[in-house]
């Protein structure tokens, strides 16, 4: 969610909230508390100059669901409109090649019915993907991916320990 909320345009959110009839002594409030933030980069210790973001909402501000809500709703209109006047065209789901995976605590009746709801076949194991596991679990190493020692080759054939690299 992070990446999403720092994405928001300011412009755009503001343009959505007009539209959706609100007076303007309110959206310029409204947009005074999302566009007054400001940030120092401290570097080695030195604070740096101070910038404005012309993007963003902030993380643990009460407002930001909620405009992010509307944001996401102009969004979808937009796509919307698009897919109406056969701009955009609709990806589907191809239900044959899909595949669902419960947890262990998912009763079998309940995954029948989820599956013959969707009508996709019911994974009993994980199966692999490009040669990689689709479901990783809590325990990364015990899938195999991250085994001490285990480096990455670089350009010029050096090699990066992901464990022990000075």
């Amino acid at each position: 969610m992070s990446k999403a909320y720092d994405h928001v345009e300011w412009s755009f959110l503001k343009n959505i909230i007009l539209r959706l009839g609100y007076r303007s002594q309110w959206i310029n409030m409204l947009m005074q508390c999302v566009t007054s933030v400001k940030y120092t980069v401290c570097f080695n210790g030195s604070l740096g100059e101070t910038f404005h973001p012309s993007r963003g909402l902030r993380q643990g501000n009460p407002l930001s669901p909620y405009l992010f809500l509307l944001y996401a709703e102009g969004l979808s209109t937009i796509l919307n409109k698009a897919k109406i006047s056969e701009v955009l065209k609709g990806e589907c789901v191809n239900f044959g090649k899909s595949l669902i995976y419960f947890s262990k605590n998912v009763t079998p009746q309940i995954r029948e019915e989820i599956g013959a709801l969707f009508n996709v076949r019911i994974a009993t194991n994980p199966e692999k993907y490009l040669r990689l596991p689709t479901m990783i679990g809590r325990n990364k190493r015990e899938v195999g991916l991250l085994e001490k020692g285990v480096g990455w080759r670089i350009g010029s054939d050096h090699s990066v320990n992901i464990w022990n690299d000075p």
